[in-house]
């Protein structure tokens, strides 16, 4: 308890229970060059690469190809 009111005194105001945004800020860290290359070189490595074939194809037109190779007995074909 008197290192409570100690506190008190000494700050001039209650403890907190989280830091305030300036402190956060003041504390935020930056990246070395270093760094930044190896989170460049991760992110690299977790992206799926999307096949050459769908280059130039929007989503609709690529799931009417597979709903085609999928279900070809399902497919309309007057749905064009």
């Amino acid at each position: 308890m008197n290192a409570a009111y100690k506190y008190v005194i000494d700050q001039g105001e209650l403890p907190k229970a989280y830091p305030s945004l300036e402190e956060v800020a003041a504390r935020r860290r930056t990246l070395t060059p270093e760094q930044k290359r190896k989170l460049k070189e991760r992110a690299e490595e977790m992206t799926l690469r999307a096949p050459d074939s769908w280059e130039g194809k929007t989503f609709d037109q690529l799931r009417e190809e597979a709903m085609r190779e999928r279900y070809p007995e399902y497919y309309d074909e007057e749905r064009g």
